[in-house]
């Protein structure tokens, strides 16, 4: 993905603004630590830690589950004695 941007003032600094579709596609958020290395080639930012992105939501994995298909006589069940200490 490649993208214009302007560089503008903040303060006393320089500022380059992000776009949301840039910033999604490179895992940045908020608060996101970079690294910025100059080289002669120009500019290079990467993200420190990369977000966990997670394709599905809880909804959509539980969507399908049912007493039938989620494997429930496989778990382990306490004894009435286990119970008791």
């Amino acid at each position: 993905m490649q993208t214009q941007a302007k560089v503008n003032m903040w303060g006393n600094s320089l500022a380059i603004r992000i776009t949301s579709a840039v910033a999604n596609a490179a895992g940045l958020h908020k608060g996101s630590e970079i690294s910025i290395e100059v080289s002669e080639n120009g500019i290079n930012i990467k993200p420190l830690h990369k977000k966990a992105y997670l394709k599905f939501t809880e909804a959509e994995l539980l969507a399908d589950l049912s007493l039938e298909s989620s494997g429930e006589e496989l778990l382990a069940t306490n004894l009435n004695n286990e119970l008791n200490y």
